[in-house]
């Protein structure tokens, strides 16, 4: 499929900033070296996650080493290519055609496609599947809200109705939510605990949630063939330990690490720095009766921060700025700039009349487990707002705690990593109070949500105009303040670096034969 504006990264409710649901799939095209020699054999890679996978369900959440482990176990019908956020290539798909309204998708699926025990795969499955995506309370619903309906008029035929149009719909079949499993599975609540088939490239070999397990390569994966065929994985919170275990040859790939853990990778390893598909964000509290309820307040948070001083200190000289509500890897047109550039004297003018006319102080709260990132711009964001008479608190605040404060509103401005603005159907569910419950984005703009759907169906020569009127009102509206897209760093051996990639969602990308 040609390169395409969307994005897919989420980060919902009360996992808000603690997870982030990717959007790459396990296999990509081939190119580059082999898995190379290690203590383990040539065939197979060792990988250290952060923390356990809770399911290989693809509906069962947004956490990310969940996705992780289903994105390699359970195929989607498209994957997005290595290092990218927008551009995707078919897993199990022949041709995938779309009617002239883009509302209308017909997919010819692969011959003699099979799940991992050897059954057919077939256009059932895909129907079960999808519709089970859409039909299943939780949060991953929202991805498929837009599935009018999905038949299957043959076995390798799959159409796809949707209920407004869909320009870029290839990347929404790359979510793993949408992944593949067998039609009388779709059914049963507990298939994942019990004895499951799969139709990605990997089966689990031991408990995949547990703290140490592998993956073997699904031999009747319809995909492309990954060169890796065995990957085990260990379970280690702390990236301190990882790097270390890196650096003496116990693992392959250390994903995840911190600043200061990256530093410690030595001779042998190769650091890899990423733009994610999150953001960091200041988010004020909005809600009415709030300081920041004042939307010049707001405005006037945007142009008095320095975008790129804050991204260095968050995440170094890697770091990319974002002003407006397109993340870093989207490829939006932007035909005009919101808060290009630091302008404190607008600044100054947007607060005369304020609360802060006069000084004004902010408790800036952030997750207490993020200080070497939020922590760190907490305490620059209080020096640069000084001048303005702003008195920024930096207040860490225990993760829980945090969240909590966040549903209930019992924060003045929080610091946070998150991909609730670039979630699927671009960033709109963030800015829909029924979707949010104002937990961040305040309340909703009644004209955001239909400029954001007409940029996702405008065709190509539409976009522009489109895209005019959502960052228009983004600006005009202006419900959070985006500092930079994220940065985050793996370590991976020499040699397999083109083998095994971290994608811009954080899953892995695995090189095929």
């Amino acid at each position: 499929m040609v390169e395409s504006p969307r994005w897919r990264a989420r980060l919902r409710g009360a996992a808000a900033a603690l997870a982030l649901l990717g959007t790459a799939t396990a296999c990509g095209g081939g190119g580059g070296g082999g898995a190379g020699e290690n203590a383990a054999g040539s065939d197979t890679v060792r990988i250290d996650l952060t923390t356990n996978a809770r399911s290989i369900d693809p509906i069962s959440g947004p956490l990310l080493v969940d996705n992780q482990i289903i994105s390699l176990t359970s195929a989607t019908l498209f994957a997005f290519k290595k290092g990218s956020a927008t551009e995707t290539s078919p897993v199990l798909v022949e041709k995938m055609t779309a009617a002239g309204d883009r509302r209308t998708y017909t997919i010819k699926l692969k011959p003699g496609l099979k799940f991992s025990d050897g059954t057919p795969l077939t256009g059932k499955d895909v129907v079960a599947s999808l519709e089970r995506v859409r039909d299943t309370p939780g949060p991953n619903a929202q991805e498929a809200k837009n599935l009018a309906s999905v038949t299957a008029p043959e076995d390798d035929t799959v159409v796809i109705e949707l209920k407004q149009a869909d320009t870029y719909f290839d990347q929404q079949l790359a979510i793993p939510s949408y992944s593949i499993i067998p039609a009388a599975a779709a059914e049963a609540k507990d298939y994942f605990s019990s004895n499951p088939v799969f139709s990605g490239a990997y089966v689990p070999d031991g408990d995949p949630t547990s703290k140490k397990f592998a993956l073997v390569r699904n031999e009747n994966f319809g995909g492309p063939k990954p060169k890796v065929k065995r990957i085990e994985f260990s379970v280690i919170s702390d990236p301190v330990t990882s790097a270390t275990r890196l650096n003496g040859g116990e693992i392959d790939v250390a994903p995840m690490l911190s600043a200061s853990s990256a530093r410690q990778v030595s001779d042998g390893a190769v650091i890899k720095n990423v733009q994610r598909l999150a953001s960091l964000y200041l988010i004020p509290n909005n809600r009415s009766g709030s300081l920041f309820s004042d939307v010049r307040l707001r405005q006037a948070l945007a142009w008095a921060v320095d975008r790129a001083a804050l991204a260095k200190v968050a995440y170094g000289d890697a770091a990319k700025v974002q002003s407006g509500p397109y993340p870093v890897p989207a490829t939006y047109p932007v035909p005009v700039e919101v808060y290009p550039r630091q302008d404190v004297a607008k600044a100054r003018e947007l607060l005369k009349g304020t609360a802060c006319e006069n000084g004004c102080t902010v408790s800036a709260s952030y997750f207490a487990s993020s200080t070497e990132i939020e922590g760190r711009v907490a305490v620059a964001l209080q020096q640069m707002l000084t001048p303005l008479g702003i008195e920024i608190k930096p207040t860490p605040v225990e993760d829980q705690q945090f969240i909590s404060n966040s549903l209930d509103g019992s924060f003045e401005l929080n610091i946070v990593e998150s991909g609730s603005f670039n979630i699927a159907q671009s960033f709109i569910g963030a800015f829909d109070t029924s979707e949010t419950k104002c937990i961040y984005a305040g309340c909703s703009n009644d004209k955001m949500e239909g400029y954001g759907q007409e940029l996702l169906g405008a065709p190509q020569d539409g976009a522009a105009a489109a895209s005019e009127k959502v960052l228009r009102t983004f600006e005009e509206w202006t419900p959070i303040v985006p500092v930079t897209g994220a940065v985050f760093s793996y370590g991976v051996r020499e040699g397999l670096q083109d083998t095994v990639v971290l994608q811009p969602s954080s899953l892995f990308w695995i090189e095929s034969e």
